[in-house]
């Protein structure tokens, strides 16, 4: 390859670099389109590299390793569920999470209340804060 060649194909590469890097940086630093920088920039420049990372990482691992790894669901199958509270049991397969709610064991709370003019009963389980009335506004809509 002659000189102009080479120098041409790393200024390119240089280019498709920069590109790249601005386009991450004005996604996952700046607010907007604007030159304010995001308070919690650190926080999504981490999450969106180890999001990148693992997005390259783990299909050459599934590549190299195929035979040996198992889904998430069969781990979740080989686990015991384990008690939290009453009436409340989970199992962790390490990124799979199984969460069993066994409603005759649990010890219900009800309280009416009143949202958008309507009468509604609420169900929680005994022991737990009542959530606020926004909020039951908000999941009711």
């Amino acid at each position: 390859m002659s000189m102009k060649k080479k120098l041409f194909v790393k200024v390119m590469l240089a280019l498709v670099a920069t590109l790249f890097t601005v386009q991450f940086l004005s996604k996952s630093v700046f607010l907007g389109n604007g030159p304010q920088i995001r308070p919690d920039a650190g926080s999504a420049v981490t999450m969106v590299l180890s999001g990148f990372i693992d997005s390259v990482t783990i299909p050459l691992a599934r590549l190299f390793n195929a035979s040996s790894t198992t889904s998430a669901d069969q781990k979740l199958a080989n686990s015991e569920l384990k008690k939290i509270t009453t009436g409340v049991y989970a199992k962790d397969a390490g990124n799979a999470t199984y969460i069993e709610l066994r409603e005759g064991e649990v010890v219900w709370r009800e309280y009416e209340t009143t949202v958008d003019g309507k009468k509604v009963t609420v169900k929680i389980v005994d022991g737990t804060n009542a959530p606020s009335q926004t909020a039951l506004e908000n999941f009711l809509k």
